[in-house]
Order: C-alpha cells, then structure tokens, then sequence
C-alpha cells in the first residue's frame, strides 16, 4: 500500500492507495497549526492494519511549518519501515479545472495557471491540495529515500536570526 500525506495548507489529509494507484481510503481534517496530530490520527489505523510499500507527501509550496509537518512525517515512516519516500507537488493535489491557488505567507498566495508559477498579493482562493486526489498525478511522483527527500518551500523561512551567539553571556 502507498500512504499520500498532504498538509501543506489549513486542510490536513491523508489517503491509502492500492500499489497501482487505485483508492483505499482517503480522510481529511482541518488542522490549522495542528497537522502533525490530525495527519498521525487520519493515519494510525492504516499503519496498523495494512503493510506500506511507498509513501508520498506534498512537497509545497504552501505553508512553510504545513509542508514541513508532512515531509517529516513521510521521511520518518519511510526510515522507519526501509521503504521508498515520494514527492509530490501541492499543485498536483488539486482539481485541475482553472487557477490554483495555495496560500503563502499573510497577504500573499502562490498561483499556478497550468504553466507557470507566480506569487500574488491577492487571489481567491480555490480548494486545497488533497491526498486522495494523487490518483489523478500517479506518474508525477518523485520517488527517492527518506533521506533524499525535501520540501519545496520556493521562500527562505521567515525567522528571525539571534543577535548573539546562543550560549554566550556578555557582562
């Protein structure tokens, strides 16, 4: 079975897919701030009923901590069980009728016509990247191991550096 983890926006989802792309069971939750618990509680009665042979998760764009919550999560089961880790963009993990649209950073959103990515200080919304839909992307999969696997996060982290050394005391 391939686990597909999504949580690269507001909407933590999860799916489980036969080894030829077909559904299983899918499941989703909104989880803002709160993917991690909502991606191991839409998956844990998966991993133990069913032996995983792969598992994929959306590599971004989207919300910097979102997309990191499931590659971690993909890259740490994949060690785990010695099995093969996949990426797959946010933009893939939703309907393909029209604009894209996933949310960056406040007031801006990334947008993907079908051809090219842009960066916007406004646009509507359209719905969010969901795992159950990588049925529809199967061949675009990026298969490499859990330690090969990384985010796709476009920005550098918004985080503010430390003015001093950590561990350094000044009189």
């Amino acid at each position: 079975m391939i686990l597909a983890l999504s949580s690269s926006s507001a909407i933590a989802s999860a799916a489980l897919f036969s080894p030829e792309g077909q559904l299983v069971a899918s499941g989703e939750r909104e989880a803002p701030r709160a993917a991690s618990g909502a991606l191991i509680q839409l998956c844990e009665p998966w991993l133990q009923e069913h032996a995983l042979s792969g598992i994929v998760a959306d590599v971004g764009p989207g919300s910097f901590t979102g997309v990191k919550v499931a590659v971690m999560l993909a890259k740490t089961w994949g060690y785990l069980y010695q099995i093969p880790v996949g990426g797959i963009a946010a933009f893939d993990l939703i309907s393909r009728d029209g604009v894209r649209v996933i949310p960056s950073r406040k007031g801006e959103f990334f947008v993907h016509d079908g051809h090219e990515l842009t960066i916007s200080p406004h646009a509507l919304a359209s719905e969010p990247p969901i795992a159950a839909h990588l049925a529809a992307t199967w061949d675009r999969i990026q298969w490499s191991t859990a330690l090969e696997l990384e985010p796709n996060y476009i920005f550098p982290p918004s985080i503010s550096q430390p003015k001093r050394a950590p561990g350094l005391l000044t009189p």
